[in-house]
């Protein structure tokens, strides 16, 4: 556990590093704040989590120590994240955004352009 917070920490400063007196927009970023894909998505990681007792990084280590259920997690967390990246970039109920920055869209366009 101690080398997790570690390890968190020292990624932290090496983003911080990275990012420190940088303009964010320069790196082409493009955030989808609020819609219905994200509220979905975080209701159905919040029930996955539930079930599983823990995140990613905990099925992991659960795995490590045998418990079967981390196995049954992995299996449908890898089984979520191959179904979900291809509806990610089709679905207008995960592209549409409710609010986004005048900015962002401009950009996006110019790049399809």
């Amino acid at each position: 556990m101690r080398a997790m917070i570690f390890m968190f920490f020292i990624t932290s400063l090496m983003i911080m590093g990275f990012l420190f007196n940088s303009d964010p927009t320069n790196y082409g970023l493009w955030i989808k704040p609020i819609n219905f894909g994200l509220l979905r998505g975080a209701f159905l990681f919040g029930f996955g989590m539930s079930l599983s007792v823990c995140c990613a990084t905990g099925v992991l280590t659960d795995l490590t120590m045998g418990f079967t259920r981390a196995l049954i997690t992995l299996i449908f967390f890898g089984i979520g994240v191959f179904l979900g990246f291809p509806i990610q970039r089709t679905a207008g109920w995960v592209t549409n955004s409710w609010k986004s920055c005048r900015r962002c869209l401009c950009s996006s366009k110019s790049k399809k352009a």
